[in-house]
C-alpha cells in the first residue's frame, strides 16, 4: 500500500497549483493525470487560442498602421504552418515548465484515472 499525505485528482491549473502549494507546505503529494498536465486549458483551451488570438490582433494592427496612421505596410500573407508551429511551441514549453516545477517540488505525477 502507499501512502501520501495528500492526493490531487487532475492536473489542471488548479491542480497543479494545489500539488506545488502543498509540497511547499512540506507535504507528500501524489497528483493523478489521465492526460497531460497542464489541462485543457494548456493543451486545447486558453494558452492555444490566446496564441491565435495574438497573431489575428498583429495582422489587423498592420491593417490599422496603413489605413489609418499612413505606415506603408503590407501584408503578404499569413504563414499559417508558421503560425501552428509557433502555437504548439508555446504550449511545449509550457508543458515543460509545469512538468519541470512539478518533479522540482517532487510531486509523484501517476498517469491513470
Amino acid at each position: 500500500m502507499n501512502e501520501t499525505d495528500v492526493l490531487v485528482i487532475g492536473g489542471g491549473t488548479g491542480g497543479y497549483s494545489t500539488a506545488l502549494r502543498a509540497a511547499a507546505l512540506g507535504l507528500d503529494v501524489v497528483l493523478a493525470e489521465r492526460d497531460k498536465v497542464g489541462g485543457t486549458c494548456l493543451h486545447r483551451g486558453c494558452i492555444p487560442s490566446k496564441a491565435m488570438l495574438h497573431a489575428a490582433e498583429l495582422v489587423d494592427g498592420i491593417v490599422e498602421a496603413r489605413e489609418r496612421w499612413g505606415v506603408k505596410a503590407t501584408l503578404e500573407a499569413v504563414d499559417w504552418s508558421a503560425l501552428i508551429a509557433t502555437r504548439d511551441d508555446i504550449v511545449a514549453r509550457n508543458h515543460r515548465g509545469v512538468t519541470g516545477r512539478l518533479a522540482h517540488a517532487a510531486v509523484e505525477v501517476v498517469h491513470g484515472s
